[in-house]
């Protein structure tokens, strides 16, 4: 069962920190983004907590529910509210990375509601916070290395008669025949999807999307940070700009 997950993502550096300061470090309050059949739609900041990395924030975010169907009208959409953890580094090597603690697809809705709300600010049209991807085949060496006793891949678009993709699970799978034979392998080896790694006491499972989860029933920080660091290590990350292009972070 998954109990928490994130996602990565960096502030874009053409984006003006006054800003950005500004709508992450005041407690209790509300920044309305747009507006669905008449009902606000918002961004609510509730607590700032500063620890040794930077900001850690309590936030919600007004989405869109899935449709309620009907026999007698069409179906119809809601606007409801969920819950999100935030943390904002602004020292040494992680300056300006956040982690924004939800399901991947609410923590790209919650990217998307910032643009309107710089927009209407600065009056530019830009993402504040640019999506990350992760190199986990090209540096499974090194992430292994760094954190041996694999417990966890999977695997797609696998090149064998039989296997079309697969999902590990054991002990040490970095030396398994079966990573060998769907990640690496040149004949057969499919898309690897997802890392399972020890980190810090904390089996997180990482995907090249810039996302992870991890089954512990908290929302560790530390285990992030050194995965980050590690990925920054041995050059890992890869940035998407605001306009698409793509640049190695070494």
């Amino acid at each position: 069962m998954t109990y928490w997950a994130c996602s990565v993502y960096q502030i874009n550096p053409d984006c003006d920190r006054t800003y950005i300061t500004d709508i992450f470090s005041n407690e209790n309050e509300e920044h309305m983004f747009g507006s669905h059949e008449g009902d606000p739609m918002s961004i609510y900041i509730d607590r700032v907590v500063q620890n040794s990395w930077g900001s850690y924030i309590d936030a919600a975010l007004d989405i869109l529910s899935k449709p309620f169907p009907s026999r007698r009208r069409p179906s119809r959409r809601i606007v409801t509210t969920i819950e999100l953890n935030i943390q904002i580094f602004n020292r040494d090597r992680l300056r300006d990375f956040v982690i924004i603690y939800a399901a991947h697809g609410n923590a790209g809705n919650f990217r998307t509601a910032l643009r309107p709300l710089y927009s209407s600010y600065t009056g530019e049209d830009k993402n504040i916070l640019l999506t990350l991807s992760f190199n986990l085949r090209r540096k499974y060496e090194y992430l292994t290395s760094r954190f041996p006793g694999m417990e966890e891949f999977a695997a797609i678009q696998i090149r064998n008669d039989h296997v079309k993709k697969a999902r590990v699970g054991g002990i040490d799978l970095e030396e398994s025949p079966q990573f060998y034979n769907w990640v690496l392998d040149t004949d057969q080896s499919g898309r690897l999807t997802s890392m399972g790694l020890n980190i810090g006491r904390c089996t997180l499972k990482i995907k090249p999307n810039g996302s992870m989860y991890s089954s512990n029933d908290y929302r560790p920080v530390a285990p992030v940070v050194y995965l980050l660091e590690a990925l920054l290590d041995c050059g890992g990350i890869v940035l998407q700009t605001d306009i698409g292009a793509i640049i190695s972070n070494t």
